[in-house]
């Protein structure tokens, strides 16, 4: 799965919605929260380096299990991380529906000037399919390592 993305072609999108979030972090005074979705807990050690490189960037991140009923984006109306970062290519949108991030909630999110980050291989679930294509890019349906971009 998400292991092979060394030995797959993978794709990484970065999404920026606005470069606020990016000056920010040029600050070595600001630190940024990232809250990391996982597949499974093993990712912690096997991309142990990607982890250590965004916490030289000042960025704090927060790690949960993509189906953990506790994710939450706001806490009192307001945002609790600066960005998500996507590493669990399988999610779905059943997944979605026991925390707070149905589709529409991520979309807002991201309209309001926050930033994400996905991680996808061959074995891309719906939920991430149905996100990256509000950005006009289309994951083929079938294993593949080609992607189309509707720019």
């Amino acid at each position: 799965m998400l292991g092979k993305i060394s030995v797959l072609v993978a794709l990484c999108l970065i999404i920026l919605a606005n470069t606020n979030t990016a000056n920010a972090t040029n600050n070595l005074n600001v630190r940024e929260k990232s809250l990391v979705l996982l597949d499974d807990w093993h990712y912690l050690e096997t991309h142990s380096l990607f982890w250590e490189q965004l916490r030289s960037l000042n960025i704090d991140l927060d790690f949960k299990i993509i189906d953990d009923p506790t994710i939450q984006l706001t806490y009192y109306g307001e945002y609790i991380y600066q960005s998500i970062i996507f590493f669990a290519p399988t999610f779905s949108d059943d997944l979605s529906k026991k925390n707070d991030l149905k589709l529409a909630n991520v979309l807002k999110f991201i309209d309001s000037g926050h930033d994400i980050m996905i991680f996808a291989n061959s074995e891309v679930g719906n939920y991430i399919r149905k996100l990256a294509n509000e950005f006009g890019v289309d994951f083929d349906d079938y294993v593949s390592n080609s992607l189309t971009l509707g720019i």
